[in-house]
């Protein structure tokens, strides 16, 4: 159905494909009371265009209603409280790679400015969050500990359809000027309303708004493990392509030793919390773990999840970016062998079946 209420745990949809549309953000930030105000994705975003004139009547009034509101977004409780026993993660969404490794990983490789992504959201009603994919790639789950959210997603296939000419999104599902995105009411858009105690999960990559119905208290957490790796990783590169494209007239020009791949590095971190470098340390210390604690999960389950990180880790140490940061010394050992010693060694067991 297009549109669902209230069933506890209710998830959106189903895993995302490769390529849904753009990552943007969702999370990571240093939390605290902010004003809640549109953002804008670039040069005609909704609402406006390119040069900030309003496209079509209606444009912009609903949004005034939000500009005024508080919103604590972002609040890295458990990291600024150490309440680490206030709350429990729901089993579903235990395994947890991107939180063990801002836990227990590098200090001078961290995503973002270097917190976790565990939060938690107080809101009043009318406060919102607009349309946004999740940090990295990465999944998120919400509970709601009091009040009630509206959430509104936006299936992958359907991303075109709410694109304009330039390739932008509309910032504001509630307030659409039609004349920059024609086909808007082409998209059949996903909407549920979260009750205290429901638990929603947001797969990969998939767009989506919430409003706080009424004062909201809720609990958020972005997320990763085996079966979204390949997706973050995607998406990253796709970001990296990106950078490339746009850097292409300059590349000549950055000619010391270093330079140019400090200009990227330095782009993907400004852009999105994230580079090269960082990746790569996280999937490197993700397989560490894995690798000197075997007896971590079932058999069947740590073959899935080696597979996984060697898939990702082939993709990262074939692309001729990574490469040159091996090259310059800034990237940590090879762990190819070592990962292709451990899945033959699960399979030769017998219990689990080689991939094709």
């Amino acid at each position: 159905t297009a549109a669902s209420h209230g069933g506890r745990g209710v998830a959106a949809g189903g895993p995302a494909p490769p390529d849904p549309g753009a990552s943007g953000g969702g999370g990571g930030g240093g939390g605290g009371l902010v004003r809640d105000h549109p953002e804008r994705n670039g040069p005609g975003a909704a609402g406006d265009s390119g040069d900030g004139q309003c496209l079509g009547e209606g444009c912009g009034r609903a949004r005034t209603q939000a500009l005024a509101l508080g919103y604590c977004k972002d609040w890295h409780f458990i990291e600024q409280t150490q309440e680490k026993g206030m709350y429990h993660v729901p089993e579903a969404f235990g395994e947890d790679w991107l939180n063990h490794f801002c836990d227990a990983g590098p200090r001078e490789h961290q995503f973002g400015r270097g917190g976790d992504y565990r939060f938690v959201y107080l809101g009043p009603q009318g406060s919102r969050t607009l349309l946004h994919t999740d940090v990295f790639g990465s999944y998120s789950w919400s509970a709601n500990v009091a009040g009630r959210k509206r959430w509104t997603f936006v299936n992958p296939q359907d991303v075109p359809l709410l694109q304009d000419k330039w390739g932008n999104m509309p910032s504001d599902l509630e307030d659409v000027c039609l004349e920059q995105f024609p086909r808007f009411k082409e998209a059949k858009l996903i909407e549920l309303v979260q009750e205290v105690g429901d638990v929603l999960f947001v797969p990969s990559q998939w767009y989506h708004q919430v409003e706080n119905m009424v004062d909201t208290l809720s609990i958020n957490h972005n997320w990763c493990n085996a079966c979204n790796l390949d997706l973050m990783c995607n998406s990253l590169l796709r970001e990296l392509d990106q950078v490339y494209q746009a850097l292409a007239d300059c590349k000549q020009q950055l000619v010391a030793d270093g330079e140019w791949t400090d200009t990227v590095e330095s782009i993907l971190f400004r852009s999105g919390n994230w580079n090269l470098t960082i990746f790569v340390h996280f999937v490197h210390f993700t397989i560490n773990i894995r690798l000197e604690n075997p007896n971590v999960s079932p058999t069947s389950l740590h073959h899935f999840n080696l597979s996984s990180l060697h898939r990702v880790w082939s993709a990262l140490h074939g692309h001729p970016f990574v490469r040159l940061l091996q090259q310059e010394g800034r990237l940590p050992a090879d762990l190819t062998a070592d990962l292709e010693c451990s899945l033959f060694a699960l399979e030769a067991t017998g219990l689990v079946a080689a991939e094709a």
